[in-house]
């Protein structure tokens, strides 16, 4: 879920099992809590050593989770998104996705920290190198998954202890305040900032 809402109405189709048939179940479906949190379940038991966040993110898992419900379920859980799916507890961490995402699809704008003044409606989402909320550490964000199906991963290394992915341990800058590229080849990295000349 971005931060636009569509409405997709219809009926099925002769090739629609062929193009959604492997999603899990979606969690904002009204039969959720009674038949799609245990087949969501037996889903993600299947593969108890990878990692919890890139298991959510996973649609075949559970359909509708996107990286920004992911990173602030598992922040408000405690829970890094390297830690194993067997050593999480997901019927908890599927409820308190659902609820962040039915009340994101009720209002206007979508907010996981209850504060509507603007940049003040996540916990770590967008929030790579400034400070947690809760703790006051830097928010970090890393790569999460499959080398060809990697997504970012906002977390508190803080306070969701845990495995981590290997960095330097430096704080990150914000997303959007510049980007990271290689000069002529060699390992020096350069900030491009907008309205400046490159070189």
């Amino acid at each position: 879920m971005g931060t636009g809402r569509a409405l997709l109405a219809g009926g099925p189709t002769a090739g629609e099992s062929d193009l959604i048939g492997h999603l899990g179940p979606d969690i904002l479906a009204d039969a959720f809590p009674a038949d799609g949190l245990a087949q969501s379940l037996e889903r993600l038991a299947r593969h108890p050593a990878r990692t919890v966040g890139d298991a959510l993110l996973d649609q075949r898992n559970v359909a509708g989770i996107g990286t920004m419900y992911m990173a602030e379920t598992l922040f408000l859980q405690g829970v890094s998104p390297w830690q194993p799916v067997d050593e999480v507890d997901l019927p908890a961490a599927l409820h308190r996705a659902r609820r962040l995402m039915v009340r994101g699809a009720t209002q206007a704008q979508q907010n996981t920290t209850g504060d509507p003044r603007r940049g003040q409606d996540m916990f770590v989402h967008g929030r790579s190198g400034r400070p947690c909320r809760r703790c006051g550490g830097s928010v970090r964000v890393a790569m999460i998954g499959e080398p060809t199906r990697e997504r970012t991963a906002f977390y508190c290394p803080a306070c969701q202890p845990g495995p981590t992915p290997t960095d330097d341990g430096r704080p990150q800058r914000p997303l959007g305040t510049g980007s990271r590229r290689p000069v002529g080849g060699s390992t020096r990295v350069q900030t491009y900032r907008p309205g400046r000349a490159r070189g």
